[in-house]
């Protein structure tokens, strides 16, 4: 399940260089170690650094608004989750086991 939040492999069609890339995905795979941990406040430092180096990415984005969710700032979740939406209605997919992993 977390996998699939974990690979972040769709891009934004963006291209970061390689050491902010590396950077981002460090804080990312950070991020989810610590939600994982139930560390929240840490976790959502995580993705927001990982945002900062390349912004856009839907699974940063995904992941931080979910985190803010069960923070209980759903406002900030929302704008995330919206920014993640893509711009075309037909282009829309679900984010395989996200609601699974809020419940947690």
């Amino acid at each position: 399940m977390m996998a699939a939040l974990r690979a972040g492999a769709r891009d934004t069609g963006e291209q970061a260089d390689g050491w902010h890339f590396q950077q981002a995905r460090d804080f990312f795979l950070r991020g989810v170690g610590a939600f994982e941990a139930g560390r929240l406040e840490q976790a959502e430092r995580h993705f927001a650094a990982a945002l900062s180096l390349v912004p856009g990415r839907p699974s940063t984005l995904t992941n931080l608004g979910a985190v803010r969710l069960k923070l209980g700032r759903t406002e900030d979740a929302l704008a995330l989750l919206e920014e993640e939406r893509p711009v075309r209605e037909d282009q829309r997919v679900p984010i395989p086991g996200l609601f699974v992993w809020l419940e947690r």
